[in-house]
């Protein structure tokens, strides 16, 4: 958060704003300060209508996750609603759209989403592919929970607090392979905070 500071010091145009304080709002996230993060939203929606822009849905997805996190579901279900309204066709979308059904609690369909979403190519990175934890820990599938949890954390999302809190997959902590997935966690992310102190 400090280093997105100090980049919106040096380059305070709205674009690159939005850009940095979105970085905020989902570290703001990880660290379970909802308060915060919605407040980072509400700057970026300032920035936003300085640029007579809205919200893409990427930013949607992220601002409905703060409500899904904070217990608003019905926040969380229109901001995710928004997210696909503003672009069908991205992974954020999709996310938004499994998200959705999590917040409602249709654990079939939000199976179905995490199936589709589990053959995508464009879930990439380990944070992405987290995502995949995520929706399989709330339909009711450790065994393919832990299976993404592991593969995001071997793919670079190794944010060992974060997992360690994190209520989305509260449902697989005793799941076979979450303890072995979650030390891997801890210990790459001992070496990330050695080499960075």
């Amino acid at each position: 958060i400090s280093a997105y500071r100090r980049a919106q010091a040096l380059d305070p145009s709205p674009a690159a704003m939005i850009s940095t304080e979105g970085q905020i709002a989902k570290s703001l996230i990880y660290l379970g300060e909802y308060d915060g993060a919605i407040a980072a939203h509400r700057r970026i929606d300032g920035w936003l209508d300085q640029l007579a822009q809205r919200p893409d849905e990427k930013i949607l997805v992220y601002e409905g996750m703060v409500h899904l996190y904070a217990g608003r579901n019905g926040d969380a279900v229109r901001l995710f609603d928004a997210s696909y309204q503003t672009d069908s066709t991205t992974l954020w979308s999709a996310f938004g759209r499994a998200y959705r059904h999590a917040a409602l609690g249709d654990t079939a369909q939000l199976l179905a989403m995490a199936r589709l979403l589990e053959v995508r190519d464009d879930v990439a990175d380990g944070e992405r592919r987290y995502r995949r934890a995520h929706f399989f820990a709330l339909a009711g599938d450790p065994v393919r929970a832990v299976h993404h949890l592991a593969g995001s954390i071997d793919a670079g999302f190794f944010n060992y607090p974060y997992v360690t809190r994190d209520t989305l997959i509260a449902s697989i902590r005793t799941a076979t392979g979450f303890a072995a997935a979650v030390e891997r966690a801890r210990v790459r992310h001992l070496a990330f905070e050695a080499q960075h102190d």
